[in-house]
This record gives structure tokens, C-alpha cells and sequence, in this order.
């Protein structure tokens, strides 16, 4: 009978064995040369009316002018687009996202950006978003400061898609780069 036990136990020691499979990951969605990689090197630089990423036939097209000041940065699997403003040592982000439907609610997406600040959420965000126009193009935006950072986002809807533009960094310099990031906004084209 012990015989037995331990022939019973010892097969089942195989099925408790840990077994490790190896499944290949999807590839991610490669990212866009920065635009100098794919200019001609006997091309001029470009000119502040740049153009978003080059035309192709699965991304949306839309344009703006670029503040001088700004340096382009990669743009990554959620952005779209990427930029940069630096002084004294301190860095200010900008990004363009877009997400094909409505994007979420304004005063979900406000929330959200008040959350990254350390700020708490809002019931209603009608009292602080404040209405900006690029030719016919309607923009929301918000400009919400926390302890030690501050956000300001303009965000739109066109053609079925949402569009959302955010600069964060510390407060002073966000503040230097608000008529910038004014200016931005109000050069968008699609």
C-alpha cells in the first residue's frame, strides 16, 4: 500500500511542474522620423509654418504654426505630435493627441489633467473653460495651476475625431509660453 502512494504521488508531481511558454508580442506601431531625419540634407530648415508629421493614408491631417522657441520632440504610440520649451534649466512639455470618437467628456479630461497637477476634480468645468477660435475651428480650453506645476489644454472635435493640445511645466514658465501656446492654438488648420 505504501508502494502504491508513492507510485500515485510521484505522478503527480509531473502535473504540478511549472511550465513557461514563450508567445511573441505584437510589434508596437513604429514612430515617425523627426522632421529634420527626413529632410533632404540640401533642404533649408524648416519654417515656423511647420507641418504636422507627413501626409500618409492612416494619419489625420491637420497644421500649425510652430513657436520658434519650441524645439520638436519624438512623437511616440499616443502622440501624434511633440514639443519642447526650455529655459533656466526648467522644461515645459507640449503635446498633440488625437483619439478617433469624442475623446471622453470635458469634464472628465479636465479632471484627469487637474489629477497629474495634484489638484482635486471639479463637479463642473463650464466656469473654467474658456472658448478660443482658429478661423472657423471652435477650441476649449482650461489654464489650471497647481502647487508645483501647471497645465494648459485647448482640446477639439473635427471629423469624427478628438484633438487634444497640452502644455505642462513648472508655473513661471508655462506662463511665459501662454501667448505662445495662444498663438499655436489659433494657427490650427485642417
Amino acid at each position: 500500500m505504501a508502494l502504491g502512494a508513492a507510485l500515485f504521488s510521484a505522478c503527480d508531481r509531473d502535473d504540478q511542474q511549472i511550465k513557461v511558454y514563450r508567445v511573441s508580442k505584437a510589434p508596437l506601431e513604429s514612430t515617425p522620423p523627426p522632421l529634420d531625419a527626413t529632410m533632404p540634407t540640401n533642404a533649408s530648415s524648416p519654417t515656423a509654418d511647420a507641418v504636422a508629421p507627413p501626409p500618409s493614408s492612416d494619419k489625420p491631417q491637420i497644421q500649425w504654426d510652430v513657436p520658434a522657441e519650441w524645439s520638436s520632440a519624438p512623437a511616440s504610440a499616443m502622440r501624434y505630435a511633440s514639443f519642447a520649451a526650455e529655459k533656466n534649466g526648467e522644461k515645459a512639455d507640449i503635446s498633440v493627441v488625437t483619439f478617433p470618437g469624442d475623446g471622453g467628456s470635458d469634464a472628465d479630461n479636465v479632471n484627469r489633467w487637474r489629477q497629474q497637477i495634484g489638484l482635486g476634480p471639479l463637479a463642473s468645468v463650464d466656469s473654467i473653460v474658456v472658448p478660443v477660435h482658429a478661423g472657423d475651428l471652435h477650441i476649449s480650453t482650461v489654464d489650471m495651476a497647481g502647487a508645483s506645476a501647471r497645465v494648459l489644454a485647448g482640446w477639439t472635435r473635427h471629423d469624427g475625431r478628438s484633438w487634444f493640445f497640452k502644455l505642462t511645466g513648472p508655473p513661471a514658465l508655462v506662463e511665459e509660453q501662454k501667448p505662445k501656446f495662444a498663438a499655436f492654438l489659433q494657427s490650427i488648420r485642417f
